[in-house]
């Protein structure tokens, strides 16, 4: 997201781009953040480190925009209740309120 924000448009003539000329930032109106869980038979972290992904039965990742869920993606072999899942959004909702403060 840091990215698509600091990007700008190329500039555009005679449908050719012009090499080093841009016309203004891409326009994002909403910033997009995603928080990705672990599940483990002990329990579920948030943001994995690598070594933490290899053993882990189930992943989650849940992607926000402010006050709404706008992509999901679940991955490996384990699952997660729907109680879990509503537990997970509702830590993405607010983790992201704070991941967007920093961008």
């Amino acid at each position: 997201m840091a990215a698509l924000l600091g990007a700008k448009r190329p500039k555009v003539e005679n449908s050719k781009i012009v090499r080093g000329e841009f016309t203004g930032p891409l326009g994002i109106t909403e910033k997009v953040v995603t928080c990705t869980f672990a599940k483990y038979e002990e329990g579920i972290v948030l943001d994995p480190k690598l070594d933490e992904e290899r053993g882990m039965d189930a992943r989650l990742t849940i992607a926000t925009m402010p006050g709404k869920v706008c992509a999901t993606q679940k991955g490996g072999w384990g699952a997660f209740s729907r109680k879990q899942v509503e537990e997970l959004i509702d830590v993405s909702l607010a983790k992201g309120e704070d991941l967007r403060r920093l961008l």
